[in-house]
């Protein structure tokens, strides 16, 4: 078993170098769209024009795309129409960009109606959620490219290891926001359980190797530590019980905070903070930890016929390659330790100015915080609004280090049908060769006409 989790590992560090459908959740373009009921994620005190319900499954899809590196940066096309893999265009790209930070939400059910005649407002929601922190080491590209051997790393102590840390779990969250300050101020509360599904967590990732310039010995070390939750009997997982699938065992609690003030008629605030939260993981639980941290030994290295049989069978040889590695590192697998995740923090600071009921320029200032780094974004924004029925936007995003997002959303409301539609990066759908991320996200809503003034009242 440890050395079927060790494969695991290496094969999704290597799997990871590849596009992943998942999104860079800044949810910049997302947050000023006010006809969007779903925006009430992005910050509790934004209280939804009406009463709704989601489609479920259908209210919130998220598709994306988001790497370091872009198609037409690893594949390039010469004289009579040949293509050739620039290598070293991948390697300069993730030495710029060494981590994939990647997140995405999916609704499966959500709602929300006002209460006590308007003044109060709930919500509910029940989302699949996905967090991950992948870092790759350059160093890694150099030797799994040109070998030991390489200048960069020759005759040089480095680290190879990467390193993972991601949760996959469900989110069953609830709302109260509120007006105040005869409504010039709305708040807003969301309380949150979170079902844990898997986990991995890497606590210490070291995995030197150093190449002797003299006799060209090859001597490894390594510092292991990783813990993880779910993912040891993934060919069992969906053999559980319903109760088991829906509730793992795996208990966490999250909170997320927000305000919206309108200073006057033309100028309004809002601020958020959003995950703050964590997941204890009790169940299905392995932890890989190296018996001999910091010990020095010499790697024979790897034998022809081994590497024939490797090219004619990527998978059984794959595995006894990282057979191999585990003996070599005397990696120790321990069951049923318990410990804690923390979730990425996220931030919002934004303002609008209105110059009438139809135009609205935003700015917002995003941030992502998790592992002890701070990951910032930018959005500038103009949204047109018409009598409740239309709601146009086209933004300028700045995130991930990329500065040429253009980005924009539609909102219909056809009676009680409400279609919306975003992206952070438009350009990137159309020329997806030549970017590096793209983004899509979109939803079907049912507005509920209560008749507020008959059933509830109207707060003023």
């Amino acid at each position: 078993m440890k050395k079927r989790i060790v494969y695991i590992l290496t094969s999704l560090s290597l799997i990871l170098l590849m596009p992943s459908l998942v999104y860079p959740q800044h949810d910049l373009s997302l947050y000023n769209l006010s006809h969007i009921p779903q925006r009430i994620n992005q910050n509790p005190a934004f209280i939804p024009e009406k009463d709704y319900f989601g489609i479920p499954l259908l209210s919130g899809i998220h598709l994306a795309n988001a790497n370091p590196f872009s198609y037409n940066d690893i594949l390039v096309k010469g004289n009579n129409d040949s293509t050739s893999i620039e290598i070293g265009n991948l390697i300069n790209k993730i030495s710029k960009n060494d981590h994939i930070r990647l997140y995405t939400d999916l609704d499966l059910l959500s709602f929300g109606f006002k209460i006590d005649h308007g003044r109060y407002y709930l919500n509910f929601s029940l989302r699949e959620r996905i967090s991950q922190d992948i870092f790759i080491p350059e160093n890694l590209c150099y030797l799994m490219w040109n070998g030991n051997a390489a200048p960069e790393i020759f005759a040089k102590q480095v680290n190879v290891s990467p390193r993972v840390n991601a949760s996959v779990y469900a989110e069953y969250g609830l709302t109260f926001s509120g007006y105040a300050l005869e409504k010039k101020l709305t708040y807003g509360v969301r309380l949150k359980y979170l079902a844990g599904r898997f986990n991995i967590t890497t606590n210490k990732s070291v995995f030197e190797i150093f190449t002797d310039s003299n006799d060209y010995r090859i001597l490894l070390k390594s510092d292991i530590e990783v813990q993880t939750s779910g993912i040891d009997d993934l060919d069992t997982y969906l053999d559980q019980k319903i109760g088991s699938l829906l509730f793992p065992g795996n208990h966490g609690f999250g909170i997320d905070l927000g305000l919206n003030y309108q200073i006057n008629e033309n100028i309004n605030v809002n601020a958020s903070v959003l995950d703050l939260g964590f997941i204890k993981w009790r169940t299905r639980n392995l932890s890989l930890v190296s018996e001999e941290p910091g010990k020095e030994f010499e790697f024979e290295g790897y034998k022809l016929k081994d590497f024939i049989n490797f090219l004619n069978d990527f998978d059984s040889t794959g595995k006894d390659l990282s057979d191999s590695i585990s003996d070599y590192l005397k990696i120790d697998n321990v069951y049923d330790v318990k410990y804690k995740s923390n979730l990425p923090v996220r931030f919002n600071i934004g303002g609008t100015y209105t110059l009438n009921d139809q135009h609205h320029f935003n700015l917002l200032i995003n941030g992502i915080s998790w592992n002890h780094e701070f990951i910032p974004a930018l959005s500038l924004s103009y949204y047109y609004n018409l009598k409740r029925f239309l709601g146009l936007m086209v933004s300028y995003n700045i995130f991930n280090r990329q500065y040429t997002n253009f980005g924009g959303g539609i909102s219909i409301n056809g009676g009680p049908i409400h279609l919306y539609i975003v992206s952070d990066n438009i350009p990137g759908l159309i020329f997806y060769k030549g970017t590096n991320n793209t983004s899509i996200q979109f939803g079907l809503n049912i507005f509920l006409d209560w008749k507020e003034k008959k059933v509830f009242g109207e707060f003023n």
